[in-house]
């Protein structure tokens, strides 16, 4: 009786683990978009953000940061997305992308001065 019980418990054990392994889910393919910000001479732009935007529902924006390179990278799921990025004394920029499991997107954005924020005193 006990060599029975002994050999149903196994059983079941391994059942319970091949059945939640047959439950995880696969991991959801992602994108990539990447970019780099400069002026309108090529100068990099290190201080400014990015905020991208998806057209899902429940899913919330996600906030950016430029690097020391004017640089931005993100792991996005696939879907279609708005882009904005700025930077004090530059004209926003606005972008549509689509993001694709096999295809990175690549942005060199390039931000004009806003004339209309400098004043002279």
């Amino acid at each position: 009786m006990r060599r029975w019980l002994t050999t149903f418990l196994l059983m079941a054990v391994f059942s319970l683990g091949a059945s939640a392994k047959a439950q995880t889910p696969s991991p959801v393919a992602t994108g990539t978009l990447q970019g780099r910000v400069s002026d309108s001479l090529g100068a990099v732009i290190r201080r400014g953000y990015v905020l991208v935007h998806c057209f899902q529902p429940g899913k919330p924006d996600q906030q950016l940061t430029l690097n020391e390179n004017g640089e931005f990278h993100i792991q996005l799921a696939p879907g279609l997305y708005d882009l904005f990025v700025g930077s004090v004394g530059f004209v926003p920029y606005a972008k549509e992308f689509r993001i694709q499991a096999d295809k990175p997107v690549v942005l060199k954005i390039k931000l004009k001065v806003d004339m209309e924020s400098i004043t002279e005193d």
